[in-house]
């Protein structure tokens, strides 16, 4: 039991947070990706990433924006380049599968 003299505090780390910088964004940065990665949230990464957008967008430079549309489209083609090479793995494995499958129908010179 808690005595009656002892306090609890809560502290809202943010509050604290004090980006002045590049390093203490590359630190926040490296902190939050993995909670994000890791979050149990329904769309977690994508929330996180459209709400910051959304928050910050009117302050980004032409160039920023310009060079962040870049960023995703790299992303996406990267993205389709993989998906493109799974799907061409799974259908060799299936027409492998096929092959095993079927009888062998050789025909010998004994056979004659």
């Amino acid at each position: 039991m808690a005595s009656s003299s002892s306090k609890v505090k809560t502290k809202n780390s943010l509050d604290q947070l004090e980006i002045k910088l590049q390093s203490d964004v590359d630190w926040l940065t490296t902190a939050l990706a993995p909670k994000l990665k890791a979050s149990s949230a329904k769309k977690a990464p994508y929330s996180f990433v459209n709400g910051s957008l959304n928050a910050l967008g009117s302050k980004l430079t032409m160039q920023e924006a310009e060079s962040l549309q870049k960023l995703v489209k790299d992303m996406v083609a990267k993205r389709k380049k993989l998906e493109q090479e799974a799907e061409k793995k799974r259908l060799e494995e299936e027409e492998k599968k096929k092959k095993e499958e079927l009888p062998q129908n050789e025909v010998s010179d004994a056979d004659f």
